[in-house]
């Protein structure tokens, strides 16, 4: 697989672990899209202008903006996922986030962006802003995104997680 990339400043990288207990073996290999929809859900709630972009889910794992002007595809956001199983049950599942806010890393094999270069000049940072103003946008991002991961998780059938998430790619 690919190494994380988290030392751009600013930005959030977080990692959900939990031990689920009654879940079948079969719910376990949707843990990346049930990520991607969730993380979908609290950036389209909280930036509804991201709906004008052309932002989407990119298999298994990413989050992508396809830039029509240029043709070329962004990186976003990545999701990594380890679940250790035993016994038919899992043991620990870690979910780990890592979302492009207020800048993006630089990668050799593909273009990157950041969430405030894409929702507008209304949000766009500056040297103003202060590290609590960071710090409130971070928390509000990864706090709803563990409450709809786990929403999501225990409570939707697998085939409304697919379905939702093919709706989002």
């Amino acid at each position: 697989g690919r190494h994380w990339v988290g030392d751009t400043p600013g930005n959030l990288y977080c990692t959900l672990g939990f031990s689920p207990h009654d879940v079948s073996r079969q719910h376990f290999q949707f843990i990346p899209l049930i990520a991607g929809v969730a993380l979908m859900r609290v950036l389209l709630d909280l930036w509804p202008e991201l709906y004008e972009k052309e932002i989407r889910l990119k298999w298994p794992n990413d989050v992508v903006i396809d830039d029509t002007k240029s043709g070329v595809t962004k990186k976003l956001a990545g999701i990594l996922c380890e679940s250790k199983i035993i016994d038919q049950q899992a043991y620990t599942v870690i979910v780990g986030l890592g979302l492009n806010i207020f800048s993006a890393p630089q990668l050799e094999d593909r273009p990157t962006t950041f969430l405030f270069r894409e929702v507008g000049p209304i949000l766009q940072p500056s040297y103003k802003h202060t590290s609590e103003e960071r710090t409130h946008v971070i928390k509000a991002i990864s706090e709803q995104w563990a409450i709809d991961f786990f929403n999501i998780f225990y409570s939707w059938p697998t085939d409304e997680v697919l379905k939702t998430w093919k709706s989002l790619a």
